[in-house]
Parts: structure tokens; C-alpha cells; sequence
């Protein structure tokens, strides 16, 4: 006879970056940075006794003129974009309504600041934090959730629909569309990621490296074990524990919620690389 399980809900403490995922372009780099961020933001505002980690690392030395970018885009036109940040922000909202056919976004974005907040998390997500300051996103609600097994304890099935509505907001966009949008808002992206600190550098190639971490996450067989050592939950396998912001926050989605957003990556990855 299997063993009787039961079920617990349990505050998640800081392990080394948390995450809940990611993919928008005008909504896609925001919903890219607010599924991932989304996650994060939850995380981080429940445990205020992690130390605060620092802003996104410069180059240590940047080229003195701009470089060659990797992955440069097809030409968008040139549409007149607002020169100030509030207008930037005014206007990747509205695209983002558009897109999502959300009037109302306020439920999931934070609206002050918000081009150089999901470049700096976009930035960030392929390290091993994203600091709290930085995310463009609302929390996800809810507390993480585990299961009992004669192992120990396993990610409960249950947590991964704390992030349906999130994810759900992501798959109803068009990936071609949310391209389309992105390179018609590039320029905004583009000025905050030098103002970030990478003057010579280029947001384009950012966030496909963001994309290709996030695409290569690992998908265990089986629901990864958490532990408790001290005060702060972590996945029991060193490896697991070891990857990117980005890349954990898609292994507590889940394995159905991770894959969809993984192929949603895939297909606008294809249009903007």
C-alpha cells in the first residue's frame, strides 16, 4: 500500500535566488520579466531578513565604442517614441494592455519605472539573483507549497497554480506579435540598458542570453526534494540549487507550466535573434 502523504503550506525563506519566471516582449520582455519577476517579488517582500543584494554588476571594463551587436534586429521602422521616462513608461504600458487585452494591468504591473525595471531584471535573471528593488511585477500570492514523501519532502504539484494566472497571461499573447511590439519599442530598452551601465552594450544580446538560460533548464523526472538546513528552504540536489534566478524560478512553476512557457520562448526567440 503507498504511504499516506499529507500536505503542508510553509513560508518560503531566501535560498540563494528565487524566482517565478518570465517572458513578454513589449510584453514579452515585461511578462519574460514578470513571470520570472513575479515569482521573485513574492519571495523577496515575505523575507526581509535576506541581506539586500546589490544592483546588476557593470562591466568591469567596457569597450570604449560600441560593439558589433550579436543579435541584431530587422529594422522597426522609426516610430517617435517619448523621450522622457515616464513617457516610456506610459507607452510599454499601452502596448502591453494592447497586447494582453488587459486594460486594467495593474493587478500584475508596477507601473512607475517600469522600462528599467524589467531591463534590469531581464539583466539579472541569469545570475544567481535578482534583487528586490529591480522587478517590475506585483506578487504572486500565496505560500509555497510542499508535499510529504518517505524521502523527505518534494515541491507540492499543488504550488505550481499560484502561477497559472501569470503564466495564462503569457500564452495568450502572439508570440510574432509581441516580437513586432519589442522592436517597435527597442529604442526604450536599448537607452535604459546603457543608463543601467553598459554603455557599449546591447539589450538585444541581454535578453536572448536570458532566453537561452531559460531554456536550458534542467527537467527533473521527478518533483525536486526541498530542505531546510536553517532558517531557508532549498532544492536538496546541490546542482539544482546551483542554477540561475531564471532558471529555479521555472522548476517551482512546475514541469506543464515550465514547458509552456519554455515553447513560448522558443517560438519568439526565433523573431527577435
Amino acid at each position: 500500500m503507498d504511504p499516506i502523504v499529507t500536505e503542508k503550506r510553509f513560508e518560503e525563506t531566501p535560498g540563494p535566488n528565487r524566482t517565478r519566471t518570465i517572458a513578454l516582449a513589449a510584453a514579452t520582455v515585461v511578462l519574460v520579466g514578470a513571470v520570472a519577476g513575479g515569482g521573485l517579488a513574492w519571495y523577496r517582500s515575505h523575507h526581509p531578513e535576506e541581506p539586500a543584494a546589490g544592483p546588476p554588476a557593470a562591466p568591469v571594463a567596457p569597450a570604449a565604442e560600441p560593439q558589433a551587436p550579436s543579435h541584431p534586429l530587422p529594422a522597426a521602422g522609426e516610430p517617435e517614441l517619448p523621450a522622457t521616462p515616464e513617457g516610456a513608461d506610459a507607452a510599454l504600458l499601452a502596448e502591453l494592455a494592447r497586447l494582453t487585452e488587459t486594460p486594467d494591468l495593474s493587478r500584475w504591473i508596477r507601473p512607475t519605472g517600469l522600462v528599467r525595471h524589467v531591463v534590469a531584471t531581464i539583466d539579472a535573471l541569469p545570475r544567481r539573483q535578482v534583487p528586490l528593488s529591480v522587478l517590475p511585477t506585483t506578487s504572486v500570492p500565496g505560500a509555497f507549497m510542499v508535499r510529504n514523501v518517505p524521502e523527505g519532502q518534494v515541491i507540492s504539484e499543488d504550488n505550481a497554480k499560484r502561477y497559472l494566472p501569470w503564466v495564462h497571461l503569457l500564452l495568450s499573447v502572439d508570440p510574432a506579435s509581441a516580437a513586432s511590439a519589442y522592436r517597435r519599442l527597442y529604442p526604450l530598452f536599448q537607452r535604459a540598458y546603457r543608463e543601467l551601465g553598459y554603455p557599449s552594450g546591447y539589450f538585444n544580446d541581454r535578453l536572448v542570453e536570458a532566453i537561452d538560460d531559460l531554456l536550458e533548464t534542467p527537467t527533473p523526472a521527478a518533483a525536486p526534494r526541498v530542505v531546510q538546513p536553517s532558517v531557508m528552504w532549498r532544492f536538496e540536489d546541490p546542482e539544482l540549487e546551483s542554477l540561475s534566478a531564471g532558471q529555479r524560478t521555472l522548476l517551482r512553476m512546475g514541469p506543464a507550466s515550465g514547458s509552456g512557457v519554455r515553447q513560448w520562448l522558443q517560438a519568439f526567440r526565433a523573431r527577435i535573434a
